[in-house]
């Protein structure tokens, strides 16, 4: 490990600390710091993982498809050019951030949809994705549809298009709320695009987010003006959230106007030890939380479901209403990131 920076040791201690700590105090906690810099700078996973980023698509509209497009790619390639140069100026000399992703999320899209076909979705999906990616990002969450509300239903018809046509941008869809209750139609709809892709692409899986009581307008749970863009840092472990802190302020001074840094999270898809689940949930930092795979997570089990090539439409759509009915009910917000 290189030569300690003390002063900046000291400073994150009594950030951490908070209130009007003693010098001794002071003295322990930066002590800790540096004792975890230290194991860190040998440990094989470094605790940041990266930034995800959520990029507001409300001010793309047109009823000319061709324009809905330009407007989302430039919108997309642009805010995501600028995070991975502030993400790539705050990793340089950093002891923690040594990946160099910045991952894409994509919200206030329904409105896209109006006046437009439901085949419009695939023109917009393409346009985010291959921004993110001629950006240097990496593609995670969006568009988003709710297929809870009737007059998204059409939806229904072209699923089994959307979900051949799939690459690394994962389509959200809400199947779902408190207040709209799973519909037999949507579920059927999802099975059958679901079960068709599985028999005619055993060798290429697709990917879903599917949701209940999701927002299309929220980033990692809170309002955020549309020329907002949210930011969270990704780490590996609770213990990071004060460095994941500290390192997405750091990205998110970059651009005052146009970023803003909402929390540190830990997602179970990567760094899941059931062991430590209930650690976890002890003495959390109110700015980390805990996901798995882009939702809430709640309690061991995954929510990650992968389906075989032989499985048939009736079996899709008893998973996906045993694991999300409850929770549709219950007015939580919960999902599954499905492959097939």
């Amino acid at each position: 490990m290189q030569q300690p920076d003390f002063q900046r040791l000291v400073d994150t201690a009594i950030a951490t600390l908070g209130g009007s700590p003693t010098s001794k105090e002071v003295e322990a906690a930066a002590l800790r710091l540096f004792e975890k810099e230290k194991r860190m700078s040998t440990s094989e996973s470094p605790p940041i993982q990266g930034i995800r980023a959520s990029i507001s698509l409300a001010s793309c509209s047109s009823r000319r498809s061709t324009t809905q497009r330009t407007r989302v790619y430039d919108r997309v390639r642009s805010i995501t050019g600028k995070l991975v140069e502030a993400h790539l100026k705050a990793s340089l000399g950093s002891p923690w951030a040594t990946s160099s992703v910045v991952r894409i999320d994509l919200r206030d899209t329904q409105h896209l949809w109006a006046g437009h076909n439901p085949l419009e979705y695939l023109s917009i999906y393409s346009a985010a994705e291959q921004a993110i990616l001629d950006a240097g990002g990496v593609p995670g969450l969006g568009p988003f549809v709710d297929l809870s509300l009737p007059q998204n239903f059409g939806f229904l018809d072209v699923l089994s298009e959307i979900v051949q046509n799939v690459h690394s941008l994962v389509p959200h869809f809400q199947l779902a709320t408190e207040y709209n209750p799973l519909d037999t139609d949507v579920l059927r709809g999802l099975g059958m695009a679901l079960a068709i892709h599985s028999h005619k692409n055993p060798g290429s899986a697709a990917q879903l987010a599917l949701s209940v009581n999701a927002s299309d307008s929220l980033a990692f749970s809170r309002p955020y003006h549309e020329s907002v863009t949210a930011l969270s840092t990704m780490i590996t472990g609770l213990d990071n959230s004060p460095i994941g802190e500290q390192f997405g302020r750091k990205v998110a001074a970059s651009c005052t106007t146009c970023f803003q840094w909402a929390q540190s999270e830990i997602d179970l898809a990567h760094s899941f030890q059931p062991s430590e689940f209930g650690a976890l949930r002890n003495g959390m930092d109110p700015n980390c939380t805990i996901n798995h795979s882009f939702f809430p997570s709640y309690g061991l089990k995954s929510n990650r479901v992968s389906f075989p090539p032989a499985i048939t439409f009736f079996e899709i759509q008893e998973t996906l209403s045993s694991r999300l009915e409850a929770f549709a009910l219950a007015g939580k917000t919960a999902g599954l990131w499905i492959q097939c």
